[in-house]
């Protein structure tokens, strides 16, 4: 039997939002610092978007596509308002005896661009991850989230790169390295993407238990500029 019940009885769902927008915020500071990690060169905020779209996909397993789309939308908006705080930061003037203005433009001055870019990003990517772990979930009955999950963020995560990395990086990255950091960006969100399963799917049967929810989307609208939400639980 299907129950609706509204997203506020939710006991968990505003813990992993704040957790699903924290990991964005603190992603869109660090994506210009590039870290080498054996073979692989890639932004230090990969790992980051890792775990950003295995929340996702839990969050879309347990309250469904709908929350999910709402907490994509109201994320790029925290992401703009958060980005503009530090231009207006960066602007206003300082006392004589600080000076560290010139690390600060270098650090934070890029963040609006790497949010609107990054948006663009996410607005693709993620609503593919997750129209793609609801509709799998149907097909499969409910059954192995950890596949559908693993699949899913590869797509999804795949056309992120694929967008970010040839903007964000086209200035500081020489050409001919550009090929090899997209790789190494997709094969790294892969590998710990494989390893991000288990903790997932262990969480999920958590949550379902603990919400009593579990959400199948038979009937949703999965226009991604729908922003009406409700939770259904399967009892």
């Amino acid at each position: 039997m299907n129950n609706t019940k509204p997203f506020y009885s939710a006991k968990y769902l505003l813990l992993f939002s704040m957790l699903f927008m924290t990991l964005l915020l603190a992603g869109t500071v660090i994506a210009r610092k590039i870290v080498s990690i054996g073979w692989f060169n890639l932004p230090a905020s990969t790992l980051l978007i890792v775990c950003s779209y295995a929340l996702g996909d839990i969050i879309t397993e347990v309250y469904g596509y709908a929350i999910m789309r709402q907490l994509i939308w109201f994320s790029i908006l925290c992401g703009f308002v958060f980005s503009f705080t530090i231009q207006i930061a960066i602007h206003l003037p300082s006392p004589s005896y600080w000076h560290f203005q010139q690390e600060f433009n270098t650090v934070f001055s890029i963040t609006l661009l790497f949010t609107l870019i990054g948006s663009i990003g996410i607005l693709v990517g993620a609503f593919l991850n997750s129209y793609a772990v609801s509709k799998w979930k149907i097909l499969l009955c409910g059954k192995r989230f950890w596949l559908r999950s693993l699949l899913a963020s590869c797509v999804g995560e795949t056309v992120h790169t694929l967008i970010l990395y040839p903007i964000v990086f086209w200035s500081t990255v020489p050409s001919h390295d550009m090929p090899k950091l997209i790789v190494s960006g997709i094969l790294y969100r892969i590998f710990c993407s494989t390893f991000a399963t288990l903790p997932a799917s262990i969480i999920v049967i958590w949550l379902k238990r603990a919400e009593n929810i579990d959400t199948y989307d038979y009937n949703t609208n999965f226009n991604p500029f729908k922003l009406h939400s409700q939770l259904k639980s399967e009892e």
